[in-house]
């Protein structure tokens, strides 16, 4: 039996290893519609303190939780037209992640789909969904084993659709608990991929390790090579590693294309020593928390330091603001992302995502989609951010509100250490 040291964490929700935050809060959270497990996990007043077995337990067990799930497994009739996405947005809002996807820019994020996000995914509602992103030019999006019944969605949609590439790019997360594995246990982690996401392939498989003091995850990583060299994953990729291992993993012989991390204009720790890594070995970054759970947004500025949340998204990056400063210096920022965002006439989150598309190695940002949501698509706003560019007089009022709030890299550490922190 291994034994893990206790961690006191401030818990967003225990579907997906982006969602946690080690920072203390001071705060409430309002009842979401999570699923049991994350809702176990949402406390008033104080963070949850589990250690780090407790954490990963919950974690990797609400793996149907979230949606409503009484089509998830219904069979749909496979479409006979081959349709492919529209070209509405410009050739730039794309790139070719691993030398042969032509993935957009912006992702499309799928862990609202796991629950704690303010209301109740349904299966049809976000399919169609779904297929209005695709048909937008929005041609990918980013799963994971542990988002709930998300991988299943993908499934349904994919019956739908057809199952040819041109209906897009899926990328997926494997987060397995850290102890020794097997080739077969790998092997029947990926077929339960393949099989929920109705594929014979995985366009994209993003590793995470919890623990780096068990090496066993280069065998593990032998292992999806394996299964990459016989046809079951077309590329291999790393989330939440930090620059160290990330760069011991690629110069040891692993191919890998990129390595998904948090990554904002308020937290810049990949900037210190994540991306001159990555672009040394021509990966990419994929960056989530872009928007900061919707912080970045126009309905928050001038507004009074919140007291209570919606979503489980809102708790993780009001964490990360009170650590990077307070809430006084946070209006601060938006005020100066206001001024660019009228200069440019697009919107705050706008010159939110555009920044961190700007960054050296970054090959593109996750953008949370609630699909199913009735109003909450956000396509045509979306696509404002290929418009425009952000020129040396936005960059330098930007920074000279980031560079008053604290270093995070100091605070925290690398790419992907608050998940890991002691």
């Amino acid at each position: 039996m291994m034994r893990f040291s206790a961690v006191t964490l401030t818990l967003a929700v225990a579907s997906s290893p982006t969602c946690l935050a080690w920072v203390p809060f001071s705060g409430s959270l309002k009842r979401a519609s999570a699923s049991p497990s994350a809702r176990m996990l949402m406390t008033a007043g104080q963070p949850s303190r589990l250690s780090r077995r407790s954490l990963m337990e919950t974690s990797l067990g609400t793996a149907a939780a979230g949606i409503i799930a009484s089509s998830l497994h219904t069979p749909t009739p496979r479409a006979s037209a081959s349709l492919t996405a529209s070209s509405e947005l410009p050739e730039d809002a794309y790139t070719l992640l691993g030398g042969d996807m032509k993935s957009c820019k912006i992702l499309n994020g799928m862990w609202q789909l796991s629950g704690g996000h303010g209301y109740r995914p349904q299966v049809g509602p976000a399919v169609s969904d779904m297929r209005k992103h695709f048909e937008a030019g929005f041609n990918t999006f980013d799963t994971a084993d542990i988002y709930g019944g998300a991988e299943d969605v993908v499934g349904s949609y994919k019956r739908e659709y057809g199952t040819k590439e041109n209906q897009g790019l899926f990328y997926t997360k494997w987060v397995p608990r850290p102890e020794r594995v097997s080739r077969a246990a790998v092997k029947e982690a990926i077929g339960r991929s393949l099989q929920r996401m109705d594929t014979t392939r995985l366009d994209l498989l993003q590793f995470h390790w919890w623990e780096y003091g068990y090496p066993y995850y280069m065998d593990a990583l032998q292992y999806l090579q394996e299964i990459q060299q016989d046809g079951g994953i077309r590329h291999v990729a790393l989330t939440n590693f930090d620059t160290k291992r990330m760069s011991e993993i690629y110069d040891a012989g692993v191919p890998l294309v990129s390595n998904q991390v948090q990554y904002s204009l308020l937290d810049q720790r990949p900037n210190v020593l994540m991306a001159p890594a990555a672009k040394a070995r021509g990966m990419s970054l994929l960056a989530y928390g872009t928007l900061l759970g919707g912080f970045f947004s126009g309905q928050w500025k001038g507004k009074p330091d919140p007291k209570g949340f919606e979503t489980v998204s809102q708790q993780k990056y009001y964490n990360m603001i009170r650590t990077w400063g307070d809430w006084a210096l946070f209006q601060e920022l938006l005020q100066a992302m206001d001024g660019v965002a009228e200069k440019h006439q697009v919107s705050i989150p706008n010159v939110a995502v555009r920044w961190v598309l700007e960054q050296p190695a970054v090959g593109g940002a996750i953008v949370g989609c609630r699909f199913g949501l009735k109003g909450k698509a956000h396509t045509e706003d979306n696509r404002a951010v290929f418009a425009f560019a952000l020129d040396k007089e936005d960059r330098e009022a930007l920074q000279a509100v980031t560079e008053r709030g604290r270093d995070l890299m100091k605070v925290i550490g690398d790419c992907g250490a608050e998940y890991r922190r002691a």
